[in-house]
């Protein structure tokens, strides 16, 4: 019985912990600046680059591409850098790289919007802290 409660408190603290963090990011935009199409040994695919226009997406949310308001593409998030440094999320402001396994040259393009309304990062769940006076 006792077991039968855990698992049952875990379970709804997990689905507690992602409403939150799906509640307390904004939905995750950006449009495609440039594609690179991938044709190596590991890596086959596309390579997305743009600058994040709004909210925060980590990787493994899943995201999906907009072309004239209609689903192209649908994946989950791999972020390949943002702004040359390893990264796990990408926030507005960040110039980025993203990676869509197995996508097909032509089916992303320059101008495609990403989104996602359920991202997971921590950068927008945690509100920064005030600094404080230092004492003279």
């Amino acid at each position: 019985m006792k077991i039968i409660t855990t698992v049952a408190l875990l379970s709804l603290t997990l689905t507690f912990s992602q409403a939150q963090a799906a509640k307390n990011s904004e939905s995750f935009e950006m449009k495609v600046d440039k594609v690179t199409l991938l044709k190596g040994f590991i890596l086959k695919g596309l390579a997305l680059e743009a600058t994040v226009k709004q909210g925060c997406i980590a990787s493994h949310d899943i995201y999906q591409v907009y072309r004239d308001g209609k689903k192209v593409y649908e994946t989950n998030t791999q972020i390949l850098d943002v702004e040359g440094q390893e990264a796990y999320e990408a926030k507005a402001g960040d110039h980025t790289n993203f990676y869509a396994p197995d996508a097909k040259e032509g089916q992303i393009i320059a101008g495609d919007i990403l989104k996602s309304s359920v991202t997971h990062c921590k950068a927008a769940a945690e509100s920064p802290q005030p600094a404080k006076a230092a004492k003279s």
